[in-house]
C-alpha cells in the first residue's frame, strides 16, 4: 500500500490534506498524526471563506494567471455518514462506526451491498437516538433514493432545492445551505448535484457510506460513492485539523 500523501492546505490555517489510495489508510494517518477528519458542515464553511482561484501577482501569461484553491479544486471525503436501513436514512455529523479505520477495514472484509459497508444494528440505533436536527438527521429513505439536481438560478428554484429531503441534513442547516447556494452560483454556476444511493434501503442490515464534498467538476455533494471498487477500498482524501 502506498504511503499517505500529506499536504498542508495553505489557505486554511492549521488544515492538512491527507490522501491515500485506500480510504482507511488516509483516515488512519490523519488520526495518527494528531488530526481530526472534518465533518461535512465544517468543510462547507471552509469553502464559503475561499474563492475558487487566486490571481497570481505579476503573472502575465493567461494560462498561469490564476492559482486554484485546493478546497474547491479537489474532492474531499468527509467524516460525515449516510446510513440506511429499510425506510430509515440517517445523515450524521458526529463520530460513528466508520470513524474508526479498523472498522472500515473490518466491514470491507465482510463484503458490501452495492458499494455500501455493513454496520452493527446497535450503532444504527444509537445514531437514531441522537437525532437532533443539528448534527444527526433522520429521513425516509424512499423519499431520498433518487439523486437530485439542485437548481439555484432564482428564488423559486432555491426554495425547491431546500425542500429536497437531504439538502438541509447534508448542509447541517437551512442557513448554511442558502449561503453555500449563493457561493456556488458565484464560483461555479446555477446548478449543483446531490447524489444519493438507490439500493441501500433494500439491505437486510444497516449499511453506510462516507459523504463526499465533490470538486468543481462533479458539482456538489455525493452520498452515493461506493466504499469499494474492484475488490479494494476506494481512495480517500480528508481535511484534518489538529486535535485541541
Amino acid at each position: 500500500m502506498a504511503e499517505t500523501v500529506i499536504t498542508p492546505i495553505e489557505d486554511i490555517p492549521g488544515a492538512v490534506d491527507f490522501f491515500n489510495e485506500d480510504i482507511s489508510f488516509a483516515l488512519e494517518t490523519c488520526q495518527k498524526e494528531g488530526y481530526t477528519a472534518q465533518f461535512l458542515p465544517s468543510m462547507i464553511e471552509a469553502r464559503l471563506e475561499l474563492p475558487r482561484r487566486y490571481p497570481i501577482e505579476g503573472e502575465t501569461r493567461p494560462e498561469y494567471q490564476f492559482k486554484p484553491s485546493r478546497i474547491w479544486n479537489y474532492y474531499y471525503s468527509s467524516a460525515s455518514l449516510m446510513a440506511t436501513w429499510g425506510r430509515q436514512r440517517i445523515i450524521a455529523h458526529v463520530p460513528h462506526y466508520f470513524s474508526s479505520p479498523n472498522n472500515i477495514k473490518r466491514a470491507f472484509e465482510q463484503g458490501n451491498v452495492d458499494g455500501a459497508l455493513a454496520m452493527p444494528v446497535e450503532e444504527f440505533e444509537r445514531l437514531l437516538s441522537l437525532e437532533d436536527e443539528k448534527n444527526v438527521f433522520v429521513r425516509n429513505s424512499k423519499d431520498s433514493n433518487n439523486s437530485s439536481s439542485l437548481l439555484l438560478g432564482n428564488e423559486k428554484e432555491v426554495e425547491k432545492s431546500l425542500g429536497y429531503p437531504l439538502t438541509i441534513p447534508c448542509f447541517g442547516s437551512e442557513e448554511r445551505a442558502l449561503r453555500y447556494f449563493q457561493k456556488h452560483r458565484e464560483v461555479i454556476g446555477s446548478s449543483m448535484h446531490l447524489w444519493t444511493p438507490y439500493n441501500d434501503s433494500i439491505s437486510k442490515f444497516p449499511v453506510g457510506r462516507l459523504i463526499i464534498l465533490a470538486n468543481y467538476v462533479s458539482l456538489g455533494i455525493t452520498c452515493s460513492r461506493d466504499m469499494d471498487y474492484n475488490n479494494r477500498l476506494v481512495d480517500g482524501r480528508f481535511i484534518g485539523k489538529k486535535v485541541a
